[in-house]
């Protein structure tokens, strides 16, 4: 998607959220609830991103490479200037092990869900223990 079409889109849907909701509805009591509601989202907001530094903050390691992982974890890719973790680890010169760890490490502090691509905790927790086992044997 062009960055023409995505900013066609987000004025699409600013223009169709104006077009359905009832500034008329809303009354003194509405607007303290919504305030409110205002004032909780931005506590969660700060929280998450509090929680997304003290990872970068914690991590001993090359702090630009925290950064970018941190990145790629939140979906930002661009920012990261990197599409994959596999990419990153080129950029970093290191395994992409060591990308999937960290951006594993922040999604799971943080609370993101494995994005596109990636496994679900569940099916990780399946493959480590299987590796386990298949060690064990050995």
């Amino acid at each position: 998607m062009s960055e023409n079409e995505s900013h066609h889109d987000s004025r699409a849907a600013v223009e169709l959220a104006s077009v359905d909701f009832d500034y008329a509805a809303i009354d003194g009591e509405e607007s303290v609830d919504t305030a409110e509601a205002y004032r909780q989202a931005a506590r969660e907001a700060l929280d998450f991103y509090r929680r997304v530094f003290m990872c970068l903050q914690d991590y001993r390691g090359d702090k630009a490479f925290a950064n970018d992982c941190a990145m790629l974890a939140l979906g930002w890719n661009d920012l990261a200037r990197a599409k994959t973790q596999e990419e990153l680890s080129h950029r970093h010169k290191c395994e992409r092990a060591n990308v999937a760890r960290m951006v594993n490490k922040i999604q799971a502090l943080v609370g993101i869900p494995p994005m596109a691509g990636q496994r679900s905790v569940a099916a990780r927790a399946k493959f480590s223990q299987a590796r386990k086992q298949q060690l064990k044997t050995q």
